[in-house]
Order: C-alpha cells, then sequence, then structure tokens
C-alpha cells in the first residue's frame, strides 16, 4: 500500500448500518469492508469495538453482529492525536442542537 493511501477511522455507525442493511453479510458492502480491513484501509477505535461487543451486564447472549465483528479482520486502535482532532473538528462543525 503506498504511504498516500487514506486510511479511515470507522465510527460504529457505520458497521451498525453496514449490518441492519445486509445482515446475512452475504453481499458486497459487508465484504467490502472486511476486505478494506484487511488491507488496512479501513479502521474502528478501541472504544467503538468495545461498545459493541461487550455483552450487558444482564449477561445476554452475544448478537450474531457481535460476534461478527469481533472475528473480523477490521483492525481496532487506539485513536491518534490526528483522529482525535478530526474528530473534534467534525463535532464543532456538526453541533447535535
Amino acid at each position: 500500500m503506498s504511504s498516500s493511501a487514506h486510511i479511515y477511522c470507522l465510527d460504529a455507525n457505520v458497521l451498525i448500518q453496514t449490518w441492519q442493511k445486509w445482515p446475512h453479510l452475504k453481499f458486497v458492502p459487508t465484504i467490502g469492508i472486511l476486505e478494506l480491513g484487511k488491507q488496512g484501509r479501513i479502521f474502528i477505535a478501541e472504544r467503538v469495538k468495545n461498545e459493541i461487543v461487550v455483552t450487558d451486564d444482564k449477561g445476554k447472549k452475544k448478537t450474531t453482529f457481535q460476534k461478527w465483528l469481533k472475528r473480523s479482520s477490521i483492525p481496532v486502535h487506539k485513536p491518534t492525536e490526528n483522529v482525535i482532532k478530526c474528530w473534534q473538528n467534525t463535532i464543532q462543525a456538526n453541533p447535535f442542537t
């Protein structure tokens, strides 16, 4: 991969929306996400993965989506200062008011 290639940090919503639209994971959009993960072109923050894969305190079984994400090839990283700045800029430009 070229050093000039962009790497994207996915929010939980991207994964959730993909799952909701293609729950059987046999369709191209989901396979594309997995392939981008294998190529190192996308990643998710540790906090995002933990938010999705952790079972609740009542001990419910993990959903198929949680199991899929846990087994996926999407890299998980702690966000860098650059990623945090991008998040802050996005939130400031698009406040939730």
